[in-house]
């Protein structure tokens, strides 16, 4: 169903924005710094970091599409109404950063989502 995978890029793109506004709201507090290396060099110019986002956005509701098509095409009907799937994935990641920035700042606490990272600290 294509309005479910409508309502998932959606919630991704929420969650997308809440992200990035956590994160520069607590790059404002001192002792936050942003852990994620492939974020921190974008951090510097907020345009180029929007186009980064909207170009994700955009490549996760094309390849629902075209996951969907090409299903269809070679006769897997179940599975074409299943792509959904893939959105609902990428929300889920997405919206998993936004617990971990609010509860990191709300409480102080690390989430486990930091181990990702821990080998790039510097």
């Amino acid at each position: 169903m294509m309005r479910k995978a409508t309502l998932w890029v959606a919630a991704y793109a929420v969650a997308a924005f809440l992200d990035l506004a956590l994160t520069y709201h607590m790059l404002t507090i001192p002792g936050f710094y942003e852990i994620n290396p492939h974020t921190r060099i974008f951090l510097s110019s907020p345009l180029l970091l929007a186009v980064k986002e909207a170009a994700g956005m955009a490549a996760l509701a094309l390849l629902v599409i075209m996951m969907r098509v090409a299903f269809r095409a070679y006769g897997c009907e179940e599975v074409a109404e299943k792509v959904w799937l893939v959105a609902l994935s990428a929300a889920l990641i997405r919206w998993m950063t936004v617990a971990h920035n609010l509860l990191l700042l709300l409480t102080g606490w690390e989430s486990p989502l930091t181990l990702i990272f821990s080998s790039s600290r510097i």
